[in-house]
């Protein structure tokens, strides 16, 4: 709409003969500087904000702090895969045969979200307590590779 204006304006001030100006496209080097700087993808568009230097700080650590968890197990998921249709879930490691600190069943299929640092074979998950991963060769938590 802009450049139509510009058109019409020079029609009437100037006369015809000088629109041929303005169907160009801009040569000057302030006139190129312009258009490269409203053509660009990263120029917010009108209402939309940009993030501030501490904004972009605070989304890296946030980040950071994410690969970091991920690094340790923490959100990793898994599923679960039982030999005698279940998996207990204990509420702190140690003996895999213990049944007096079973606070849920896991069955098989079922899948689990780790909630913090696996301690040897026992995996902390979303699901109230701990699983062993792996016992005597064979794997109760299976990792998904998502």
């Amino acid at each position: 709409m802009f450049p139509s204006l510009l058109l019409l304006i020079s029609i009437f001030l100037v006369g015809p003969h000088h629109c041929n100006a303005f169907l160009q496209r801009p040569t000057g080097s302030r006139c190129a500087r312009l258009s490269r700087l409203f053509l660009s993808d990263d120029v917010p568009l009108l209402g939309e904000s940009v993030a501030t230097p501490a904004e972009d700080f605070e989304i890296f650590q946030s980040l950071r702090q994410r690969q970091n968890a991920l690094e340790n197990g923490i959100g990793k998921r898994y599923v679960c895969r039982t030999q005698n249709g279940f998996l207990n879930v204990h509420y702190e490691p140690g003996d895999p045969f213990c049944v007096d600190n079973i606070v849920a069943l896991l069955h098989d299929g079922d899948i689990v979200t780790s909630t913090g640092p696996p301690r040897g074979a026992w995996v902390p998950h979303d699901k109230g307590g701990w699983s062993i991963a792996i016992y005597n060769g064979f794997k109760w938590l299976e990792p998904l590779n998502e």
